[in-house]
C-alpha cells in the first residue's frame, strides 16, 4: 500500500515524465538546428511540434502507459531497463499509427524511452513501497 508521499510520486510520474520526454526531444531538435542552421527548424515549428508531441505523449501515457504500469506493478518489474523498455514500447505502439513515417516513429520511440527513464527516476527510484531492497519485510538477501 502506498502512503501519501509515495502516491504523490506516482501521480507526479504520470504528470511530469511525458513532459520530460518531450523536452528531451525538443532539446535534441534545438541542438540539431544549432549544428545545421540550413536544415534547422524555426522557433514557431518547434513550438507547434512541441505541443503536438506533448499531446501525443500524454495521450499515449494514459491510454497505454497506465495499464502497462499496472502490469509492471503486478509482475514487480521495476528495474530501470524494464521501465525504459516499457516507455519505448509505448512509443513504438504510437509509431504504428497510420501515417507515421520512419523519422517520426523513431522520435516517438526516443520520447517513450526518455519518458520511461524519467518515470523510473520520479516514481520507482528509492520508493520504499515499490523496491524490495528498501522495505523491512524484504528477504535479507534483497536488503544487502
Amino acid at each position: 500500500m502506498l502512503n501519501r508521499i509515495e502516491g504523490f510520486r506516482l501521480i507526479a510520474g504520470f504528470v511530469f515524465a511525458p513532459a520530460i520526454g518531450v523536452l528531451v526531444l525538443l532539446l535534441a531538435l534545438i541542438a540539431n538546428s544549432a549544428v545545421d542552421p540550413d536544415g534547422g527548424a524555426s522557433s514557431q515549428f518547434l513550438a507547434a511540434f512541441g505541443l503536438i508531441a506533448a499531446s501525443v505523449a500524454y495521450s499515449a501515457t494514459f491510454i497505454v502507459g497506465l495499464p502497462l504500469f499496472v502490469l509492471f506493478y503486478v509482475r514487480r518489474w521495476f528495474r530501470p531497463w524494464q521501465i525504459s523498455a516499457g516507455g519505448f514500447l509505448v512509443g513504438a505502439l504510437v509509431a504504428l499509427l497510420p501515417g507515421t513515417g520512419i523519422a517520426f516513429g523513431l522520435m516517438f520511440c526516443a520520447v517513450g524511452l526518455a519518458t520511461g527513464l524519467a518515470f523510473w527516476l520520479i516514481v520507482i527510484y528509492r520508493n520504499r513501497a515499490l523496491t524490495p531492497g528498501s522495505r523491512s519485510d524484504a528477504p535479507q538477501a534483497a536488503r544487502v
